[in-house]
C-alpha cells in the first residue's frame, strides 16, 4: 500500500481519503507533497508512526475512495479544474477581501495579527488572478494541444513556474493559518470575524484539493504525453 518513505503526493494521488488526515496535521499534500511521509512528520515535530496509522484506517474504513481523477484525461481534468476550483477562487476571492479588511479595520488594534492576515489575502487574491488566466490562456491550451498528439515545446519549464507559484500561495495560506491559530477565531468574535475564519479554511481546503489535481495528477499526466506524444 505504503510506507513512511512513501512521498505524501503519492498516497493522496492513490488514496485521496487519506487528504482528511493530513488536513488535519496541517501536512501540505500539494505544494509539498513531493515529500517522504516520515520526513515531513519530523519537521512539523510530529509522531510519524501515529499519523502512519491514521492514514491506513482512512484507507481501511473508506467506503467511497475518491480517486477517479487519474482516471480522466487530461483535457478532462483541466476544464474540471477551471470549473470546479478556479471558479471557487474568483466567487470567493472578493468575500475574502471584503472580510479581511473588515475585520483587520475593527480588530486590528485588540487582534493585530489581522492586519498581516489583510495583507496575506491581498497577495493571495491577487497572484491567484493572475496564476488562473496564465493557466486557462496558455498552459491548459497547450495540454489539450498534448492530448491530441501536437507536440509543445518547453512545456515542463511552464509546469515548473507554475508549481513555484504554488508554493507561494500555499505558503501565503500556511502563514494565515499560524496567524490565526488554524483559524479560530477569538471566543467573543463578531459574526464577520468567525464567517471569515470559516471561509479561509474553506478557501484553504479547496487550494488543497485543487493544487493536488494539478501537481499530482494533470502535470505529469501532461508532461508524460508530451514525451511519447500519445493520444489518451
Amino acid at each position: 500500500m505504503f510506507t513512511t518513505e512513501t512521498r505524501i503526493s503519492d498516497i493522496v494521488r492513490n488514496h485521496y481519503q487519506t487528504a482528511q488526515v493530513f488536513e488535519k496535521y496541517g501536512l501540505d499534500f500539494c505544494c509539498k507533497g513531493k515529500r517522504p511521509l516520515a520526513e515531513a512528520c519530523v519537521e512539523k515535530g510530529f509522531d510519524t508512526e501515529q499519523i502512519f496509522n491514521e492514514l491506513q484506517d482512512s484507507v481501511k474504513d473508506s467506503s467511497g475512495a475518491d480517486n477517479h481523477y487519474e482516471a480522466w484525461t487530461a483535457d478532462f481534468l483541466a476544464d474540471y479544474i477551471v470549473q470546479q476550483h478556479h471558479n471557487f477562487v474568483r466567487v470567493n476571492s472578493p468575500l475574502l477581501l471584503l472580510h479581511s479588511e473588515k475585520v483587520a479595520m475593527r480588530h486590528g488594534d485588540t487582534h493585530p495579527e489581522n492586519l498581516e492576515i489583510q495583507e496575506l489575502v491581498k497577495t493571495i487574491v491577487d497572484e491567484m488572478a493572475e496564476h488562473m488566466e496564465k493557466e486557462e490562456n496558455i498552459v491548459f491550451p497547450l495540454i489539450k494541444k498534448i492530448a491530441k498528439g501536437e507536440p509543445v515545446e518547453d512545456f515542463e519549464k511552464l509546469i515548473n513556474e507554475l508549481e513555484s507559484e504554488h508554493v507561494s500561495a500555499g505558503d501565503a495560506l500556511e502563514r494565515i493559518r499560524e496567524l490565526s491559530n488554524n483559524f479560530t477565531p477569538p471566543a467573543n468574535a463578531c459574526t464577520t470575524y468567525k464567517l471569515f475564519y470559516a471561509e479561509l479554511d474553506a478557501f484553504e481546503k479547496d487550494l488543497h484539493k485543487h493544487v493536488h489535481l494539478e501537481n499530482n495528477i494533470l502535470f505529469p499526466k501532461a508532461i508524460s504525453l508530451s514525451k511519447t506524444e500519445c493520444v489518451i
